[in-house]
């Protein structure tokens, strides 16, 4: 984990930010190719499973969350993993523009 320093002027205290790298790169409306490959770095960087929700088309398990299996579980996990980091990546106005496509298998054809 990364930290910055910095010192706080009204008590003059060291103070220590964690930088984590959780935070997706930002989409910014222009030079796709690039972001692509920093959004696919970042998710590999989340795991095999969250970087391989890219690659397949998903569909929830059949029945009640208690009944899954364990790789249904985790592979439901990864997915919502994944969208939960594209969406994060996009402003609202992309999200409201791709919210009705599958983002996963679309992040792999575009």
């Amino acid at each position: 984990m990364l930290f910055t320093s910095f010192t706080n002027s009204s008590s003059s205290t060291l103070v220590k930010k964690a930088e984590g790298i959780k935070t997706p790169p930002k989409f910014d409306g222009i030079n796709f190719p690039i972001w692509k490959v920093k959004m696919t770095v970042f998710l590999q960087s989340l795991g095999r499973r969250v970087a391989k929700a890219v690659t397949k088309p998903f569909s929830i398990p059949i029945g009640d969350k208690d009944t899954w299996s364990a790789i249904a579980t985790k592979e439901f996990d990864a997915n919502a993993k994944t969208h939960y980091a594209l969406l994060q990546a996009l402003n609202d106005d992309d999200i409201a523009r791709v919210i009705h496509l599958n983002l996963p298998t679309r992040f792999r054809y575009t």
